[in-house]
């Protein structure tokens, strides 16, 4: 399937990478489906690009290559939502926000995106811990993440 991006122009790509997002993205709700493109497979960062509208697009990152002992906790209506079991293959992203000088980015820790690679189905959920929402990516190398204000 050919798509139009934000960043990449006409884009083929697979069924594999259809995400679909029962209730949208928080400020998106009514964009369901998404592909998740990979420049190079597991490499970051990855884009969430809109298949049916060339916005929204984010940029979104592992959360572990910059928290090392981030820890995600699903209520039971997500997990319901998500199909999720004790054998569910889940990935999580982090989206980011990427100003003008690309060394202030930060990523939303405190409400990731998860997915289900099994069903394709994602949602992005508010962890009750209390992470930051703009986490920045290249000023702290530690595993600690900074308080939010």
């Amino acid at each position: 399937m050919k798509i139009e991006t934000r960043d990449f122009g006409t884009m083929e790509i697979s069924e594999e990478q259809i995400l679909e997002f029962p209730n949208g993205i928080y400020a998106f709700e009514d964009a369901k489906r998404f592909a998740f493109i990979e420049l190079e497979k597991g490499r970051y960062p990855a884009w969430l690009q809109c298949i049916d509208n060339i916005r929204p697009c984010f940029i979104v990152f592992d959360p572990w290559l910059i928290c090392k002992d981030y820890e995600i906790t699903l209520n039971s209506g997500e997990k319901a939502m998500l199909g999720v079991n004790d054998k569910t293959n889940l990935q999580v992203l982090c989206i980011a926000r990427v100003p003008e000088d690309y060394k202030e980015t930060t990523v939303n820790l405190k409400s990731p995106i998860v997915i289900n690679m099994d069903t394709k189905k994602a949602a992005q959920v508010i962890l009750p811990k209390n992470y930051p929402y703009r986490q920045p990516i290249f000023k702290n190398n530690t595993n600690e993440t900074e308080k939010e204000d």
